[in-house]
């Protein structure tokens, strides 16, 4: 027995002295065994691991949605995959974003989804379209400031060819846009096809921050210190 974190009481068998063991890391040292053990490398592997999960980090998704633009998923993605690997649990993304490419924002949602993150959203500025979408997954918490604003359209795009491309772009086009309807529709518990006729009817749906906690799509409005006396 040593002198080790249990004061030279050690009973967890794992402690040699006089001996160099590899596997140990066991090195001679003016006659006494100085340890690296693996026993001292887990414990410390486990508090900080138990320490970085009580950490968060914050991001400020600000912009359009779209590969090589300014919110960038896969960008994003390695971003956040770098932070979990790092230990970190709780996510928080300032919105402020007109949308962007479907695609890029499904994936997006489609990955927060099945990760094991935390993730909360503040709208600070608008969630507009696609951006709107993607904070719908009902498992996250969503934020907005009191003067944020929501929108929700159908989806839009364009293409050049033949008539039979542009059927077809019109169909891809119905197919996203079936996604986006069946990913709202769980935030607001309501059927799809009521979210259809809700909020893909062919017009753009703005609303406030306290018209979006009314309707499901936010959870709290972010209060502030600003007061604002009536005039009479």
């Amino acid at each position: 027995k040593i002198a080790c974190k249990h004061n030279g009481n050690c009973e967890c068998g794992k402690c040699v002295y006089g001996y160099i063991i590899d596997k140990y890391k066991i090195k001679i040292y003016h006659g006494r065994a100085v340890f690296l053990q693996l026993i001292f490398e887990k414990e410390m592997a486990k508090q900080t691991k138990t320490a970085k999960t009580k950490e968060s980090f914050e991001m400020y998704l600000y912009g359009i949605i779209g590969r090589g633009l300014d919110i960038d998923t896969n960008g994003l993605i390695a971003t956040i995959e770098s932070k979990r690997k790092e230990g970190v649990r709780s996510f928080t993304f300032y919105v402020n974003s007109d949308g962007g490419e479907v695609a890029q924002g499904a994936t997006l949602f489609n990955y927060l989804d099945r990760t094991d993150v935390d993730i909360t959203w503040v709208v600070d500025g608008i969630a507009a379209s696609m951006m709107a979408v993607l904070i719908t997954n009902p498992k996250h918490h969503v934020k907005a400031a009191r003067h944020a604003k929501f929108m929700y359209h159908r989806v839009s795009g364009y293409v050049y060819g033949n008539s039979d491309e542009t059927r077809a772009a019109a169909d891809m086009m119905d197919s996203f846009e079936k996604t986006l309807i069946e990913m709202m529709a769980l935030r607001v518990c309501k059927s799809a096809e009521e979210t259809r006729n809700l909020y893909f009817d062919g017009v753009d749906h703005w609303l406030s921050a306290e018209e979006a906690v009314n309707a499901g799509l936010c959870d709290e409005i972010v209060n502030t210190n600003m007061n604002i006396k009536e005039l009479e």
